[in-house]
C-alpha cells in the first residue's frame, strides 16, 4: 500500500502521532545479525523514537552506538544457519514486540521507520520488497543451482517438494533482506513454519519464504513496488528507506555434510 504523494504530510503526522503514542505499549523493534565476522556493523544515521536496534553476532568484541548486542542461542556450525535462525524467530526473540523489522547487515535505515511500518502494515501481518528480477521461485532455485549458493541436491529436493504440494508458478518472489512484521499469532505460525523449512533443508531462506506464506495462507504487502533491491549495485538507495552497502569479503560455502532432509510441510497449529 503506497501513500498518495499529496497525503505525504497528513500521513507523516499521523504516522508519528501513532508511533509516539505506542512508545510504551507496543515497541518496535529494528534487528540484524552478523556472524563469522563476515559484515560490520553500520552506524545508525537515523534513529526512531522508540524502537530498539538489536544485533545478534557471535563477536564478542563486536560493539557500536545505539546498538544492543545479542548472543546467538542456535548452535550450527553454519554462520548462514546461525544468521537465519536469527532471522526467522523473530516472535521468539522479542515476544513483547508488537512490530519488528528484520535487516541485513549491509542495510542502513535512512528515515523514521514509523514511517515504514504504517502504511505497509496496515491490513496485513507481513511486508518485503519485491526481487529485484525474479518473480517464481522455481527461477530462483535455478539460479541457486546454477551459482553454487546451496547444494545442489538439497535445492532439487525442494523443488520436488514445491511440485507435489502444488505450489504455482509465477505465484512472485520477495526480496529477504528486510522483512517486516506484525506479531501475531499467525504471524508466529508462519516463522515456526519458515524455520522448520530452513533447518531441514536448504539455507537459503528466500527460496522458502513465498512458500511458508502459501501454505500459512498469508499475504505479503510489497514495499514501495516499483523500487527494488538490486545487490550486485554498490551504494543501492532504497529511497526513502535504506541504504545498503555489499557483503563483506569472503563468502560461506554450502555446509558439506546434510543432503536434503524430508521434512513435514505441514504448517504448524494455529496458536490459540
Amino acid at each position: 500500500m503506497r501513500p498518495r504523494p499529496l497525503a505525504g504530510l497528513r500521513w507523516r503526522v499521523r504516522s508519528r502521532l501513532r508511533g509516539l503514542l505506542r512508545l510504551q505499549a507496543s515497541p518496535l523493534i529494528l534487528y540484524t545479525a552478523i556472524t563469522g565476522r563476515r559484515d560490520d556493523l553500520q552506524e545508525l544515521a537515523f534513529l526512531t523514537p522508540g524502537c530498539r536496534h538489536v544485533c545478534f553476532t557471535d563477536d564478542p568484541a563486536l560493539a557500536a552506538p545505539h546498538w544492543e548486542m545479542a548472543t546467538i542461542a542456535y548452535q550450527h556450525r553454519d554462520p548462514v544457519r546461525r544468521a537465519r535462525w536469527c532471522k526467522i524467530l523473530a516472535h521468539e526473540h522479542f515476544p513483547d514486540a508488537t512490530y519488528s523489522i528484520w535487516m541485513d547487515a549491509t542495510y542502513a535505515p535512512l528515515c523514521d521507520l514509523w514511517h515504514l511500518i504504517d502504511p505497509h502494515l496496515e491490513g496485513f501481518e507481513i511486508a518485503a520488497f519485491p526481487h529485484f528480477e525474479r518473480t517464481c521461485i522455481y527461477a530462483e532455485a535455478e539460479v541457486v543451482i546454477r551459482d553454487r549458493l546451496d547444494r545442489e541436491g538439497t535445492v532439487l529436493a525442494h523443488v520436488r517438494r514445491l511440485r507435489e504440494a502444488g505450489y504455482p508458478e509465477g505465484n512472485g518472489l520477495h526480496e529477504t533482506g528486510i522483512v517486516l512484521r506484525r506479531h501475531s499469532s499467525r504471524t508466529a505460525e508462519f516463522n515456526r513454519f519458515w524455520w522448520q523449512l530452513v533447518e531441514s533443508g536448504s539455507r537459503r531462506d528466500q527460496l522458502r519464504f513465498d512458500f511458508a506464506l502459501w501454505k500459512c495462507g498469508l499475504k505479503c504487502n510489497l514495499i514501495r513496488p516499483g523500487v527494488t533491491c538490486a545487490p550486485h549495485l554498490t551504494g543501492t538507495v532504497l529511497q526513502p528507506y535504506f541504504r545498503m552497502r555489499p557483503h563483506g569479503p569472503g563468502t560461506f560455502a554450502p555446509p558439506l555434510d546434510g543432503s536434503a532432509e524430508v521434512v513435514d510441510e505441514r504448517p504448524p497449529e494455529r496458536i490459540s
